[in-house]
C-alpha cells in the first residue's frame, strides 16, 4: 500500500496542478499494466500462465514528489499504540507472576509431594498393596476432620438447622417461634369460629370443621384426615315451664322459654302439679340432708345450682327419685337472662355401648340396650336463667333447711311445678374429628396428641374456641420452626379438633374405640387446651396431670409466666377416653372456663364480648405468652430425647394415696399386695434416674449433643418402655360396672364428691366402699397390686438394656 503525506498549499492554484499532474499519471500506470497483461496472456486461453518476471527493485515513479503532499495527523493512531503497550504490559506482568509461583512454590510443592508419595508408598509395600491402604488412610483422616469440625465451633450448625450436635437447640427455635407469634391471624380465626353456634351434627358445625380442616392444610399437614362416627344425639324441639304459687292453681305464672333452655341428653318428660325443692349443688349430703328433713318424699322436682360434676348430680337425682331438675344458670351481670347449656350425660358411663358399636350377636339387645342407657339422664331436665331461678326461689318458704350459700330449700307445697321437655332425637347422628399429623423423624411410632373440643351450643367464644383458635397458632408456629431451620421433632405430634363433646364427648370415645390399638402403641400424652383462656387476672392456670408428668411443671423454665396450680386429673372432658385406657394425659385450664364461669355454654359467650378484653395490653400479651406457654410444653415433651416420665415420682403419688386408704380403712383392706408392686416400681425409678444421669453425663456434659450408636438404641428402647407404663398398668376387665375403664389406678369413682379427698383414684376401690362391699373391695385392691407387679416385671423383661 502506497502511503503519502500531503501539505496544504496556500491557494487553489496549486491544488489544480497537482491533481492535472496525478491524472496523467494515473494514465501512464493504466496503459503499463495492459501492455503487461497482452504479453501473458494466450490466445483463445483465459488460463494466465506465470511468466518467469523479474520484480524491479523500486516502485514505478508515479511522478509526486513528497515535498508536495498534505501532511494530515490522525491522533486515534496514537491511542491505539498507547492501549497496545497497556495490555502488553498487563500480559508481561502475569506471565511474571506466573512463572514466580510456578518455580519458586508450584513446582517445588509437586515435587515434595511426589517425594513423599514415594516414601508413604515404600513404607505402605512392606504392610500389604500400596493402594489398598492409601484408600483406608484416607477415610480414617477425613473421618478426624469431620469429627472435629462437627465438635468445633468451625462449622457451626446451630444457626443453620436449630441444631446442637445432634439434638435440637432448644433456645434458639422458641425464640423464633415466640417472636413468630402471629396475634392477628389468632383473632381472625378466632373471630370466624365464633360467627355461628356450632352444636355437633349442625350446619354450622360443618363449616366450622371445614375451616379447620382447611387451615390444617394450608398450613402444610400432608396427612389431614377426618374421622366420621356415628353418635346418639338430641337437639331442642319444644319446652313449657309453669309454677304455682302455694298450690293455687289460680295463682298460676308462665316462664317465657326458647330453644336455648336446652341441656343436651335430656330425657323426655311431662311433670304436672309437682313440688318443687331447692338442694343448692346438689351433693351427697344436700340430698341426705333434704331427706332427713322429709322433703323428698312423694314425687318432687329439684332446683339446682350448676355443681362441679353435673353428671353426678343428676345420678343423685335419680337415686334420690327426683322426678325431674332444673338447673338455674350462673349469674351472669351483663345478662341476666343469660341460660347456660350444659350437657347432662352420665359420663361416668361415656364409652359404654355407643350406637354404632352395639354387637347383637355378643351381647342381649335389652342388656345392651339398658347399659346404653346409663349414658343419658332418664329424668327430664331444663336449664333456666338466673332471673328466673330467683323468681322461683323468691316464692320457696324459709321454714326448709337452709344452706351454706344463705338459700332456703323451702317446703312442700311452696311451690307447684308443671314441667314438659321434648327434644328431637337423632340416634345414630354424625359426629366428625379432624386430625393432622406433624411427623417426627427419629422415633416415628411414638407421639404426643395436642387436643381441643370444637362443639358448642352457642358461640363458644371463651370455650371451646379460644382453645381451637389457639390450636391453629400452634400448628402454625411449628411449621414455622420446620420451614425457616429444616427442622422435625424427634417425634410425632397429632393436632385433633374433636366433635361431640356435648353429647358424652362422642367424637374422642368413638377415637379411642375404632384406633384403640394404634393409639395405646403410639400416643404416650394426650394434651388438651379446650378450656384454656384469659379469664384470669392474676395469669393463673390450673394443670391436671398424670403423676408420671408432674414433675416436668415443677421445672422453673416451664411456668416461669404463670402462676400453676398442679393436681391430678379431677375433670371430665375429651381426654378423658384416653384417660380410661391408660394413655397419660395433661389438662391445661384457666380457672375461670373450668368452673364454666357466667356466659360460659350460653348464647352470650360472643366474639363481640370477648373483643374488647382481646384489644388490652395486658390481655394481649397473656394471650401471647400462654400460646408460647404450650407450645414450650408441646415442644419439649416431642423433642426431649428423653422421654419425660417421672418413675420415682408416679410411686411416691401411689404410695400417698394407699397411705390414705390406710389410715381410713385399716381395719378392713390388705394393701400387702399394692406396696410389693410399688417396691418393684421403685427400684425401676432408681435404675431409670441413674441411668438418665449417664446418658446426660456422656451426651451434654462431654459429648456436646454428640450421641454415640449403642446409647441411642438404648435409649429408644427405654422411651418405648416408659411409653408403655400407662398402657400396662390397665386391667383387661375393667372396673365392675364399668368394663371400658381399664385404668384401675386413675380414674373417677361414681360418685367422687363423696369421698374426702381426691375421688379420681382406684375407682373400682372406691366404688365398692362406697356401696359398702368389702369383699369387692378387697378384690379390687389385690387387683392393683397384681397389675403394678405384672408391669414392672414386664417392663424388666421387655427389652434388657445394654450397658454404656
Amino acid at each position: 500500500m502506497v502511503s503519502t503525506n500531503y501539505t496544504k498549499l496556500p491557494n487553489n492554484e496549486g491544488s489544480k496542478d497537482i491533481i492535472e499532474s496525478e491524472n496523467s499519471n494515473i494514465t501512464n500506470v493504466e496503459e503499463t499494466v495492459q501492455q503487461y497483461e497482452q504479453q501473458n496472456l494466450h490466445d483463445g486461453n483465459n488460463d494466465i500462465e506465470i511468466q518467469d518476471f523479474e520484480l524491479p527493485s523500486q516502485p514505478p515513479d508515479y511522478g509526486f514528489n513528497s515535498s508536495d503532499m498534505i501532511n494530515i495527523n490522525f491522533e486515534d493512531a496514537d491511542l491505539t499504540c498507547v492501549n497496545r503497550s497497556f495490555h502488553e504490559k498487563l500480559k508481561n506482568l502475569g506471565y511474571d507472576i506466573h512463572g514466580h509461583l510456578r518455580s519458586k512454590f508450584i513446582d517445588p510443592l509437586f515435587a515434595l509431594m511426589h517425594f513423599f508419595s514415594e516414601k508413604l508408598d515404600l513404607y505402605l509395600n512392606k504392610v500389604g498393596n500400596p493402594l489398598i491402604l492409601r484408600r483406608f488412610l484416607y477415610i480414617i483422616f477425613m473421618g478426624a476432620v469431620a469429627l472435629y469440625v462437627l465438635s468445633s465451633d468451625y462449622m457451626s450448625n446451630t444457626h443453620t438447622r436449630g441444631a446442637r450436635g445432634l439434638f435440637s437447640d432448644h433456645s434458639l427455635l422458641l425464640d423464633y417461634a415466640k417472636k413468630s407469634i402471629d396475634l392477628a391471624k389468632f383473632e381472625n380465626d378466632l373471630e370466624y369460629i365464633s360467627s355461628m353456634p356450632h352444636m355437633s351434627g349442625t350446619k354450622g358445625d360443618i363449616a366450622i370443621k371445614n375451616y379447620i380442616s382447611a387451615s390444617f392444610q394450608n398450613n402444610g399437614l400432608k396427612l389431614v384426615k377426618e374421622h366420621l362416627y356415628g353418635a346418639y344425639s338430641n337437639y331442642p324441639k319444644s319446652q313449657s315451664l309453669r309454677y304455682y304459687i302455694n298450690g293455687d292453681i289460680a295463682n298460676k305464672f308462665d316462664i317465657k322459654l326458647t330453644k336455648n333452655n336446652f341441656n343436651p341428653l335430656s330425657a323426655h318428660g311431662t311433670v304436672l302439679k309437682t313440688p318443687i325443692i331447692y338442694g343448692s349443688t346438689g351433693t351427697e349430703s344436700d340430698f341426705k340432708n333434704l331427706k332427713e328433713n322429709g322433703l323428698l318424699s312423694g314425687k318432687y322436682i329439684i332446683l339446682l345450682d350448676y355443681g362441679k360434676v353435673i353428671s353426678e348430680q343428676v345420678l343423685l337425682a335419680q337415686k334420690y327419685n327426683a322426678t325431674g331438675i332444673i338447673f338455674i344458670s350462673k349469674e351472669d351481670v351483663n345478662n341476666p337472662d343469660s341460660i347456660q347449656q350444659r350437657s347432662v350425660g352420665i359420663e361416668q358411663y361415656s364409652n359404654e355401648y355407643d350406637s354404632m358399636s352395639l354387637d347383637s350377636s355378643s351381647v342381649p339387645a335389652s342388656d345392651a340396650t339398658d347399659k346404653m342407657m346409663n349414658r343419658f339422664s332418664k329424668i327430664p331436665t331444663l336449664p333456666i336463667s338466673y332471673r328466673d331461678g330467683r323468681t322461683i326461689l323468691q316464692h320457696l318458704s324459709i321454714r326448709g333447711i337452709k344452706f351454706s350459700n344463705g338459700k332456703s330449700s323451702g317446703t312442700i307445697g311452696d311451690v307447684l311445678v308443671d314441667l314438659a321437655v321434648e327434644t328431637d332425637v337423632k340416634e345414630n347422628h354424625f359426629v366428625s374429628d379432624i386430625i393432622g399429623k406433624f411427623e417426627g423423624r427419629e422415633q416415628t411410632d411414638k407421639a404426643i396428641v395436642l387436643l381441643a373440643s370444637r362443639s358448642s351450643l352457642g358461640y363458644g367464644a371463651k370455650y371451646p374456641n379460644y382453645g381451637t383458635a389457639m390450636l391453629l397458632s400452634l400448628l402454625e408456629l411449628f411449621q414455622e420452626m420446620k420451614y425457616k431451620y429444616n427442622w422435625k421433632p424427634l417425634r410425632n405430634i397429632y393436632f385433633i379438633s374433636t366433635g361431640g363433646n356435648e353429647f358424652n364427648h362422642a367424637g374422642s370415645t368413638m377415637l379411642v374405640k375404632q384406633k384403640l390399638k394404634a393409639l395405646k402403641d403410639e400416643i404416650y400424652t394426650v394434651i388438651d387446651i379446650s378450656q384454656i383462656g384469659i379469664e384470669n387476672d392474676n395469669r393463673d392456670i390450673n394443670i391436671q396431670a398424670h403423676p408420671l408428668l408432674q414433675s416436668f411443671f415443677k421445672n422453673k423454665d416451664i411456668s416461669a409466666d404463670f402462676n400453676i396450680t398442679l393436681t391430678d386429673i379431677e375433670q371430665y372432658g375429651d381426654w378423658f377416653p384416653f384417660m380410661t385406657v391408660g394413655i397419660p394425659s395433661i389438662v391445661i385450664a384457666d380457672p375461670a372456663v373450668q368452673n364454666r364461669g357466667p356466659s360460659i355454654e350460653s348464647q352470650s359467650d360472643t366474639f363481640e364480648s370477648l373483643q374488647t378484653m382481646l384489644h388490652k395490653d395486658e390481655k394481649t400479651k397473656q394471650t401471647s405468652d400462654t400460646i408460647y406457654f404450650i407450645l414450650k410444653i408441646a415442644f419439649k415433651l416431642i423433642n426431649e430425647p428423653l422421654i419425660h416420665m417421672d418413675i420415682s415420682d408416679h410411686v411416691i403419688k401411689i404410695d400417698s394415696y394407699l397411705k390414705d386408704i390406710v389410715k381410713n380403712y385399716s381395719r378392713e383392706l390388705n394393701v400387702n399386695k399394692v406396696t410389693e408392686g410399688l417396691l418393684l416400681w421403685k427400684s425401676i425409678g432408681t435404675e431409670w434416674e441413674n441411668w438418665k444421669r449417664g446418658w446426660e453425663n456422656v451426651v451434654w456434659t462431654h459429648g456436646q449433643g454428640l450421641e454415640p450408636s449403642l446409647l441411642s438404641i438404648n435409649r429408644w428402647t427405654w422411651n418405648k418402655k416408659l411409653a408403655n407404663i400407662g398402657r400396662r398398668q390397665c386391667y383387661g376387665k375393667g372396673i365392675p360396672g364399668r368394663q371400658y375403664h381399664k385404668n384401675v389406678l386413675f380414674g373417677p369413682t361414681l360418685f367422687t364428691e363423696s369421698f374426702e379427698g381426691n375421688g379420681w383414684v382406684f375407682p373400682g376401690v372406691m366404688d365398692a366402699i362406697y356401696e359398702n362391699n368389702w369383699k369387692e373391695a378387697q378384690k379390687q385392691m389385690d387387683i392393683i397390686g397384681e397389675v403394678l407387679k405384672y408391669s414392672a416385671k414386664y417392663f424388666i423383661e421387655e427389652t434388657n438394656i445394654r450397658d454404656y
